[in-house]
């Protein structure tokens, strides 16, 4: 007997999803449901941590739940259930860029849910996918159900997927990778201001958290417009080289246009000659502006991590910075 709204509402949703009453059939037939939908957003979300994927079975069940076949679902889910990567997956894109897991879900979806959401905040889906492995056999059966609920609803948008794959990146040379970020307020606040130019901050603050992030790919990428960018530039060097904490260079490889400027920079915080020192970096020339960024990028992964709460790098372990 159904006890509560809840578990109505979903037994509602399964008897929608397979064609049945409340008690599923059970059958051995398996039939096959054509078109099967492009499972390929599962390989570019965090949740499967990684693991490999069983994309067919994963397409092959969504079908049976358009189609509302009850016996190929009965039959595919209970391999879902033993393939809990490819369940993390197919959970995490229903749940992770939803505000909440619905009232209408079980409470292991809603329990799992911030899970799922931390992981496409960190691009990280271990621990979604190590509670996804603890859940036991009812627990894994009522997540699945509550993602195949959505799924069977038409899926996931095509500006949702697009959205997540532009968060989470791809492997490709051109792919475009996410990090967690300083917030670009506290980058306005942070960064020295020089009257008349025009600081990109959010550039700035993706150069910033991808050395946080030690991704070589996103600094190779981002470090050439940075130098281009002098008002930027100036603003990343002055944050940590204008403050009498800098401790002068001793070892570096840069050349003496950098180490002069770093020198001079040494203690004009707040001062009046400020300004005419960071106006100087418009002045050094592209090898020289390259050297201040290396040094000013070594201080902000040294210290600017630790600032915003981001993990410091294990000890003797290389900055994340290509050389």
């Amino acid at each position: 007997m159904v006890q509560n709204h809840g578990k109505k509402k979903r037994a509602k949703q399964r008897a929608q999803r397979t064609g049945a009453g409340h008690q599923p059939s059970v059958t051995n037939t398996l039939h096959t449901h054509e078109p099967l939908p492009d499972m390929t957003v599962l390989s570019l979300v965090p949740h499967g941590a990684g693991r490999v994927l069983d994309l067919d079975l994963a397409a092959r069940l969504v079908a049976a739940c358009r189609a509302g076949c009850g016996p190929c679902q009965t039959s595919l889910a209970a391999k879902a259930r033993q393939d809990r990567p490819t369940l993390a997956a197919l959970a995490g894109v229903a749940f992770d860029l939803a505000p909440t897991a619905g009232v209408f879900a079980s409470a292991t979806t809603r329990d799992w849910a911030p899970l799922a959401r931390d992981a496409k905040a960190q691009n990280s889906g271990i621990e979604a996918l190590a509670a996804v492995e603890a859940m036991t056999d009812a627990q894994v059966s009522e997540l699945l159900e509550d993602a195949l609920d959505h799924w069977a609803a038409g899926g996931v948008p095509e500006e949702q997927i697009a959205d997540m794959i532009k968060f989470v990146g791809t492997d490709g040379p051109d792919a475009a990778h996410a990090h967690a970020e300083p917030d670009t307020g506290l980058m306005e606040g942070m960064l020295p201001y020089v009257d008349g130019w025009q600081i990109n901050h959010t550039l700035a603050t993706r150069v910033v958290s991808a050395v946080w992030a030690g991704c070589a790919s996103c600094q190779a990428e981002l470090t050439p417009q940075v130098v281009d960018d002098r008002a930027t530039l100036a603003g990343l060097a002055g944050a940590v080289f204008l403050t009498p904490a800098h401790t002068p260079l001793q070892e570096t490889a840069a050349g003496p246009a950098a180490r002069a400027w770093i020198e001079q920079a040494h203690g004009k915080f707040r001062t009046c000659g400020a300004e005419a020192v960071l106006r100087a970096v418009a002045e050094l020339d592209e090898d020289d502006a390259e050297d201040l960024l290396e040094e000013a990028l070594d201080l902000w992964d040294d210290s600017g991590a630790a600032l915003a709460g981001a993990p410091a790098p294990a000890p003797g372990r290389p900055h994340g910075r290509p050389p």
